[in-house]
């Protein structure tokens, strides 16, 4: 389990300096506003798969974890709903519309949540170092 955090915790560093390298670059180029949403998604993304992997995983869920969890299964879950939701039918629209509001909510927060989840990974790896000596 320590490989598979060490792993995580390096993928999840690596994704993130991209991303925001990727940003940077853009910021400087082109028109930022429509490249920042490849954040929210790629690194959310990678975030997502990791914390699904985690759930399987025999070990005491950081209370850190748990609020990542709380807070961003419900942004993704909302991304999905407004995907299948989106029709002819003007109530599904509407739906469609408040969860497009909750999604831009959970904007603002979601950075801050993948630095505390991969802050909470190599707090995993320093606590099964020390379990180990």
């Amino acid at each position: 389990m320590k490989t598979f955090f060490k792993i995580d915790f390096y993928i999840q560093t690596f994704i993130f300096i991209l991303m925001i390298s990727y940003l940077i670059v853009e910021y400087i180029t082109t028109d930022f506003v429509n490249q920042i949403f490849y954040f929210y998604y790629i690194v959310g993304g990678f975030q997502i798969f990791s914390f699904f992997i985690r759930i399987f995983l025999n070990y005491k869920k950081s209370k850190s974890y748990k609020i990542y969890g709380f807070l961003l299964i419900p942004v993704w879950i909302n991304f999905l709903l407004t995907i299948f939701l989106q029709g002819k039918n003007i109530v599904l629209n509407q739906l469609g519309v408040i969860f497009y509001l909750m999604l831009y909510i959970a904007f603002f927060y979601a950075p801050i949540l993948s630095v505390i989840y991969i802050y909470d990974i190599k707090q995993n790896i320093e606590n099964y170092e020390k379990s180990n000596i």
